[in-house]
């Protein structure tokens, strides 16, 4: 017969793997999955720019969008890709969007240092400098795509200025007018000029047909 300090030391010995017993397990609530391993990202070199083309890269950006909706953005190196891309830059795309504090293209669509060019204006209005900014990432910076972002908080439609500084409303295709060099682009399946929509209270990108 047991004693009673046995007894004691028994049922402790019990208690103590009962969370490795079946019938607890049955009791407790399921394990949450686990995560997803981060995708691993860096900057473009040239080689995958140059094999890059419009459709993969706006692929490219849909896929890192919702990376950015589901919160699970890719894994960077900002430093590291900070020297990589200090001698020389490869973009995927041009991105040109409103001057605003709530949200930056790089963020929506989970890029990083070297995979977009940047233009930030307010309303989206493209002037003559900015549709020159355009043409130099398409002809010299070798983007494959360029983005016409809208935000709520700005107004929906890009403007082409005139020289004299006055503007029209202008949707892609009087900006594809406004430049010989993107429209043969365009025409050569070099490039893909698009417009696209954000929602703030999302974060998703929806880009139009």
């Amino acid at each position: 017969m047991l004693t009673l300090p046995r007894r004691v030391a028994t049922a402790v010995a019990m208690l103590a793997c009962l969370p490795g017993c079946s019938l607890w397990q049955a009791g407790r609530p399921a394990r949450e999955p686990a995560p997803m391993p981060a995708e691993s990202a860096s900057a473009p070199t040239r080689a995958q720019q140059t094999a890059a083309t419009p459709d993969a890269v706006l692929s490219r950006l849909k896929a890192g969008n919702e990376r950015f909706v589901t919160g699970r953005p890719a894994e960077r190196n900002v430093y590291r890709d900070m020297q990589s891309t200090a001698q020389a830059q490869f973009p995927y795309a041009a991105v040109v969007s409103c001057t605003e504090s709530r949200f930056t293209p790089e963020l929506a669509f989970d890029q990083g240092i070297g995979d977009l060019f940047s233009a930030r204006v307010p309303g989206r209005r493209i002037t003559r400098d900015v549709l020159g900014s355009l043409e130099f990432a398409a002809q010299a910076g070798g983007v494959k795509a360029i983005v016409v972002l809208a935000e709520a908080a700005c107004d929906r439609s890009p403007v082409v200025h005139s020289d004299a500084g006055t503007g029209n409303v202008a949707p892609v295709r009087d900006i594809l007018s406004a430049s010989p060099l993107l429209r043969a682009m365009v025409r050569d399946r070099r490039i893909v000029v698009v417009s696209a929509s954000l929602d703030a209270d999302t974060g998703k990108v929806r880009f139009d047909p």
